[in-house]
């Protein structure tokens, strides 16, 4: 937090009701959800989930320091040690109560924040933008995968007085999300990575998708600025949103269009990343272009590498510093992460999530890796009525880009090995990674393979990963 904030004001911000606030009064330094990772000062909010209700750890919350609860409820004495009182403010609901507390904070913050949304890709942006603000001051970005409703004001609570930049990543899987916690994080910087066939089981369809990130538009201040994607279809779409309010800009990026304010040329894969040319246009001035090695691979990368540059041309920083932080950017968990088994042979880990624009790149980048490939492919779930030949798209795809092995495992992934023509489909996951096991061990010193094992979170396909190089890498699942 920006500043200690006294329980009383606290209630104040939340509607709540204050009881058992000891005469001397109470003040809160952070907040938490969890009591296991509860710091000494921090105001516990119980929060309800399916599988748990944070109601019943007050005593825990006490234990580790809590000065006070934040619940929906009075909770009596009996949650709590012998003879122990722990003030509660009492609110109709503690998830809007979190979501207020965390607007409160980013009202405090006079930096520069940005908002990054998109349908893949955003993580990496993420990431980018974390290193390229660190050479210019103290930034704060969003840890892992806290980009919903309940991790968006964790991190908002997070900013504290020494930040000047805070990347705030912003996702979402049913309607009214994003306008929600854009609403609560004010950017003043607002990017859409992209939009794709994703969370269609609530958004029906790619044009509700793009719908939906375009709130994170409309909560831009009239000075704000939208870095959007040219090479996107509803780039058009998105400048109108954008253009509603006067005094508002857009800076473009792109893979290789040189009419975008940030694009890319010279692209070269290597076993260290991949090489680029960054071409910046600021405000229809002369170009400045610096080639530069960036420690991801695949194309879709330099794209989320130009979108960085864009958001931080938006924010003023010069060239040396985007290129520097660029180049000190790594991939973030289970994105694109590589691992060199024993055998010699590559492993590429993409497996935090999967949709079909983010696993047809994910197809581009293990083909350019030459040798033998082997793609495994999970699920892609949450597609709809799509679904099916979605997934019969991405077997013909990698067919198409010449990777030599396809393996699958799910209902649906069966689909994608038989449009392959050749592919080989599990039942067990066991079996799957003693066959890619069997693969691996029969490496030579002069062969070259690559593995890449994609799929949605819900198939746990990280589970291959670690059956491949040990245990010792947990992920961030």
């Amino acid at each position: 937090m920006i500043e200690s904030m006294p329980l009383s004001v606290v209630a104040e911000i939340v509607k709540g009701r204050l009881h058992d606030l000891p005469n001397d009064g109470l003040s809160v330094t952070g907040v938490s959800i969890d009591t296991r990772t509860l710091q000494a000062g921090d105001l516990f909010i119980a929060i309800k989930g399916p599988r748990f209700d944070g109601h019943d750890y007050l005593g825990q919350a006490q234990a580790a320091g809590a000065v006070a609860a934040l619940t929906e409820h009075y909770v009596s004495g009996a949650a709590l040690p012998q003879g122990a009182v722990l003030p509660q403010i009492v609110v109709k609901n503690s998830e809007q109560a979190l979501g207020l507390l965390g607007a409160a904070n980013r009202n405090h913050f006079d930096g520069c924040l940005v908002g990054v949304t998109g349908s893949c890709g955003k993580t990496s942006v993420k990431e980018m933008l974390l290193a390229i603000f660190s050479e210019a001051g103290p930034t704060l970005a969003t840890k892992g995968n806290l980009n919903n409703a309940l991790g968006t004001p964790l991190t908002l609570l997070r900013i504290n007085e020494s930040h000047q930049f805070a990347v705030v990543e912003m996702g979402t899987s049913a309607p009214g999300e994003i306008e929600y916690i854009a609403n609560m994080g004010r950017p003043d910087v607002s990017v859409i990575v992209n939009a794709a066939e994703t969370h269609l089981a609530d958004l029906k369809s790619v044009e509700g998708v793009a719908w939906e990130k375009g709130f994170i538009l409309d909560a831009l201040p009239d000075n704000g600025t939208a870095v959007l994607n040219m090479d996107d279809r509803f780039y058009g779409q998105w400048c109108e949103r954008v253009l509603q309010k006067s005094g508002r800009r857009i800076i473009s990026f792109s893979a290789q269009s040189s009419e975008a304010n940030c694009f890319a040329s010279d692209i070269t894969a290597n076993q260290e990343g991949t090489r680029f040319t960054l071409h910046i246009c600021r405000n229809g001035q002369q170009q400045e272009q610096q080639s530069l090695r960036l420690s991801f691979w695949g194309r879709y990368q330099v794209t989320n590498a130009c979108c960085a540059a864009a958001v931080a041309v938006a924010c003023g920083l010069s060239l040396d510093i985007i290129a520097r932080g660029l180049e000190n950017a790594r991939p973030y968990q289970r994105r694109g992460q590589r691992f060199v088994h024993p055998s010699g042979a590559v492993l590429i880990d993409e497996t935090y999530n999967a949709n079909p624009k983010a696993t047809q790149a994910a197809l581009e980048q293990l083909a350019d890796c030459g040798g033998r490939t082997i793609m495994v492919l999970g699920d892609m779930l949450d597609l709809g009525e799509i679904s099916d030949e979605r997934h019969r798209d991405i077997g013909r795809y990698a067919k198409e880009l010449g990777i030599q092995q396809f393996l699958s495992f799910g209902p649906s992934a069966r689909l994608a090995s038989e449009a392959f023509g050749s592919g080989q489909h599990f039942d067990d996951k066991s079996e799957l990674i003693a066959f890619l096991k069997a693969q691996l061990h029969s490496v030579t010193n002069n062969d070259s393979m690559a593995v890449m094992v994609k799929g949605s979170k819900g198939m746990k396909m990280l589970d291959i990963i670690q059956a491949l190089i040990g245990s010792v890498y947990k992920g961030d699942a």
